[in-house]
């Protein structure tokens, strides 16, 4: 009883860590994820669930785990997906500190503990970033980390580039950081963990990265459904929405023209995913009018592009090797942000 009195007394002295997972018809995986966070070492903790608009059957299974430091929310309102329902999570969070795991991910044991011990030996932080793993059926299984940080290079330029070097699970974020920054692009479905880490180093918050310490969160790789897996009317448009919003954010006289080309060179990138994933014309001309409208290339550029994917319609599934040949022509003529 006296060990147990310590441990409770710990625990008080601790901050409220607040875990927000968005869920859309994974009740059998999220069970896993609460788990991990049951088991952790020490830490005061709340979970938030928030449903994305489940079938009744997936809805009445979360409903089952719900208990004193469990809360269910629904999504009601707003855009579809895990954005709106973070959002929604985070505004009814009670902790200090704000931690976004996915319904499928696990934590390491002390998780909670170091990450907590990290932001109060360094306060003077508003976000600090720890690795991620990942697993196929339990950590450990995978050696393989989600993105590695690089403090010798340049984070924004990074994930501009498709190259993030960590994960939306990666941060432990301060509350008030977040709701300052105003949260997750609701409009954005894919890539709205990296406009959100953009932005946050571009305002830029103070940010605390430790890529020498061990993963504590383990981010599932394997064949189970996912929406980011597929490529439907709707994550198209979202990925276009991801285009348009990005274009909007790197706009302003301040930002740097490195990042804007890089951010220019993702619509030839966006373009290029379409093509060789046998995309309808419409849909890459619309990437390519977008990028043409934001970005008024010269007349020489937007005639090697448009020559480009045009030869690569015709080629694609008829003369693989001519399309590629055609490719390394492109690369050698075109900025190189075109091609990372």
């Amino acid at each position: 009883n006296k060990e147990q009195g310590t441990r409770n007394k710990e625990q008080e002295n601790l901050p409220m860590l607040s875990v927000i997972i968005p869920h859309f018809n994974r009740s059998r995986l999220v069970r896993e994820t609460i788990a991990s966070v049951k088991v952790q070492t020490r830490g005061d903790w709340e979970i938030l669930l928030v449903d994305d608009g489940s079938s009744p059957e997936e809805r009445a299974a979360l409903d089952s785990l719900a208990e004193e430091r469990i809360r269910v929310l629904d999504r009601v309102d707003g855009e579809k997906g895990p954005s709106r329902c973070r959002n929604l999570g985070a505004d009814a969070a009670r902790g200090e500190f704000l931690l976004f795991l996915d319904s499928d991910d696990l934590l390491g044991p002390t998780c909670f503990v170091d990450r907590l011990e990290a932001a109060e030996n360094e306060p003077d932080f508003d976000l600090w970033v720890f690795p991620a793993g990942t697993f196929v059926e339990t950590p450990g299984d995978s050696e393989q980390l989600w993105g590695t940080m690089d403090l010798n290079r340049n984070d924004a330029e990074r994930f501009a580039g498709g190259d993030a070097p960590w994960h939306t699970s990666s941060p432990l974020w301060r509350s008030a950081a977040f709701r300052d920054l105003g949260g997750f692009n609701e409009r954005i479905l894919y890539g709205d963990d990296a406009d959100l880490h953009l932005r946050a180093l571009l305002v830029p918050l103070r940010i605390r990265q430790f890529p020498d310490r061990a993963a504590d969160i383990f981010v599932r790789r394997s064949d189970e459904a996912r929406i980011t897996n597929t490529l439907d009317d709707t994550l198209l448009h979202s990925r276009r929405v991801r285009l348009e919003e990005g274009n909007r954010l790197l706009r302003e006289p301040k930002i740097p023209l490195r990042l804007r080309e890089i951010w220019e060179g993702q619509h030839l990138v966006e373009a290029e995913f379409l093509l060789f994933r046998n995309r309808e014309r419409a849909d890459i001309e619309s990437v390519l009018s977008l990028w043409r409208d934001a970005y008024s290339p010269p007349t020489l550029r937007r005639l090697i592009v448009t020559s480009y994917v045009q030869f690569a319609l015709l080629t694609r599934n008829r003369a693989y090797l001519l399309l590629r040949l055609a490719r390394r022509l492109a690369i050698a003529v075109l900025p190189r942000a075109y091609f990372p």
